[in-house]
């Protein structure tokens, strides 16, 4: 994957052999990831997951200490496919029985 990265980036950019996604496995996964303020963080990552070269971009909103929000863009084969948005909280740790 690094190879097809140009410009300031390029060397920024990390190449993982096989990732695992549950049960899914993907292979060449690459990203990077930019602060862009300290509540604000911009992801770009790809991917091939099950034969299909998949890009992803991701803005991650922190709202506060236990509220986040991600929204992604996917692309397949360069192709927009949907944008999702998860509002995330965070639980309070329970006790192990």
């Amino acid at each position: 994957m690094t190879d097809s990265v140009s410009g300031p980036f390029q060397s920024c950019f990390s190449t993982i052999p096989v990732c695992l996604w549950g049960s899914i496995t993907a292979t060449a996964c690459s990203g990077i990831a930019w602060p862009v303020s300290d509540h604000v963080m911009l992801y770009s990552g790809s991917r091939n997951l099950r034969g299909v070269l998949t890009h992803f971009h991701e803005v991650i909103t922190l709202v506060s200490d236990d509220h986040q929000v991600r929204t992604t863009q996917l692309y397949e084969q360069c192709e927009y496919r949907h944008v999702t948005m998860i509002d995330e909280w965070r639980q309070q740790r329970q006790p192990i029985a």
